[in-house]
């Protein structure tokens, strides 16, 4: 078999299913990115996407941008003064051509356009502006300003583009965790519990204070999906819900039970958990779905980060296990093979699709139908029906039949509706030992069929009639032009390659 018949074999068939659907995510397969592929370290503390949409990664060796395909790493040097002020990164926030970065040593602000790093600076009450270098645990932005939250529990807000000041609301709170809300509204919990500040004017507009003190860093979020807050305070302790009312009371829900909480985000119409020690914890509705790595491939059960991308592509980072990855659009792809009994043969070399079916040409298995609603597969051989050979190469059909090529066995009309077929052998128009040599198949706009192999033929159906196209031998491809016919060919010879290209117009063969 020669080389142009062998370049249309694939070994496996994948194909998009129309109907889509939301699936827990058990039904799901992660992608693992970690050392091996370029990721400075295996823990990921943080995720952001930039304007350009990269990814950015926060790393405890590093902040790293992701094109999909590979990783650059930015890392503190000594001798450069525009570089990262600190290697482990434990915050990011983009916003317009720049990110914020909070590292250990801390804020910088990095333009995307300059492609260097700045550092930050705040004032303090009693000794002026000083460089920000404590850790930096938390970015958001609203009300058109910067907030970041340090280790000290101190809350920040932006004065001046890299100028931040502290936050004043009365008294002095210890913050554990901020989040945005809606429109120029934030979320704080600090030791004594939530608070509603409004970025604007500066105030806390609504509280609920709790009992139970936590003195340990917390993770805070806004579902849109639960329109609820969540609140993780890390191992071993209680998260903890509250709902917010139309006149923004707050109110604590004594119905929430989970724990080990270390981030949270929505994703499709549930909510995610990720958990220090448990995996992902996912809650549709009232029903809670646990994934770790004994019924899951997730790389990891400590889950530091979670993040959704614009193209509402899912990014889990975990500690010491990478980042898992998983796309929608993995859920759009099944595979037909021999071990799941779906094909008869794996040598899938043509492929045609109708609304309910999918009509599958296997060199060597014959033609295989699959229906996609109920996931069955007749199977047409030489073995069980009147098909002329198991070598299908090309299809195409029309509204009553499919056309089928079958290499040294010539061109095949199955009916759809009587499920027989029709041989149509070359042999009797060509007695070239080569004439039944055939592996593709075109249908043009007048309904003619054109069919490629060591010579061309073309098929008139209403009169069941061919012609054969002169000086053209061993065609590889076709496309139709309006009133023309574009054919390459090729042709091997003694230690060269001859190519030509056939172009019919009106009735007349032209050779160049």
């Amino acid at each position: 078999m020669n080389n142009a018949v062998k370049k249309h074999f694939i070994e496996l068939l994948f194909f998009i299913l129309l109907d889509f659907f939301t699936v827990s995510l058990c039904a799901k397969d992660f992608k693992i990115l970690d050392t091996s592929n370029g990721l400075p370290d295996n823990t990921v503390k943080c995720f952001t996407q930039d304007s350009r949409g990269f990814m950015w990664l926060g790393t405890f060796n590093g902040l790293c941008r992701f094109d999909g395909a590979e990783f650059v790493i930015y890392r503190h040097d000594k001798n450069t003064s525009n570089s990262i002020v600190d290697n482990h990164v434990e915050a990011l926030l983009s916003v317009g051509d720049s990110l914020w970065v909070g590292t250990e040593r801390g804020l910088n602000y990095y333009s995307l356009m300059e492609n260097r790093f700045y550092t930050c600076s705040y004032i303090t009450e009693t000794a002026g502006e000083k460089e920000l270098n404590e850790a930096i645990r938390n970015i958001l932005w609203c009300g058109g300003r910067i907030f970041t939250l340090t280790k000290s529990h101190e809350l920040l807000v932006q004065k001046e583009e890299r100028i931040f000041t502290v936050c004043h609301y009365g008294k002095k709170y210890e913050w554990l965790a901020i989040a945005p809300y809606k429109e120029n509204l934030f979320l704080a919990y600090s030791t004594e519990g939530l608070h509603l500040i409004d970025a604007q004017t500066q105030a806390i507009v609504s509280q609920c204070l709790v009992d139970k003190r936590v003195d340990n860093n917390c993770v805070l979020y806004y579902s849109k999906n639960r329109d609820m807050v969540y609140m993780g305070a890390g191992i071993g302790y209680k998260g903890e819900a509250f709902r917010i009312d139309v006149e923004r009371h707050i109110e604590q829900l004594e119905s929430f039970h989970l724990s080990d909480i270390k981030t949270i985000i929505d994703y499709q119409d549930k909510v995610l958990f990720g958990t220090d020690g448990g995996g992902v914890t996912e809650m549709d509705g009232n029903r809670l779905f646990y994934y770790t790595p004994q019924n899951s491939n997730i790389s990891s059960d400590a889950v530091h980060s979670l993040f959704v991308d614009k193209e509402n592509c899912l990014w889990i980072g975990t500690y010491r296990g990478g980042i898992n990855f998983y796309s929608p659009s993995y859920d759009w792809f099944h595979v037909l093979s021999v071990g799941n009994n779906t094909l008869s043969h794996n040598v899938v070399t043509a492929i045609y699709p109708e609304k309910d079916y999918l009509y599958i040409g296997l060199d060597g298995g014959g033609l295989n139908v699959y229906n996609r609603k109920t996931g069955e597969t007749v199977v047409y051989s030489c073995q069980n029906s009147t098909i002329a050979g198991n070598n299908i190469l090309g299809i195409c059909g029309d509204s009553e039949n499919l056309w089928l090529v079958i290499y040294e066995r010539g061109l095949c009309r199955f009916s759809r509706t009587s499920h027989t077929f029709k041989t149509y052998d070359f042999l009797s128009l060509n007695k070239r030992y080569d004439a039944n040599q055939v592996w593709d198949i075109r249908q043009d706009q007048d309904g003619n069929i054109w069919i490629l192999g060591a010579l061309v033929y073309v098929f008139d159906k209403r009169e069941e009639r061919f012609i054969t196209i002169d000086g053209v031998e061993r065609a590889s491809s076709i496309v139709f032009d309006g009133n023309m016919v574009w054919i390459s060919s090729s042709h091997s010879g003694m230690g060269h390659r001859t190519k030509r290209i056939l172009r019919i117009e009106r009735k007349e063969y032209q050779t160049y």
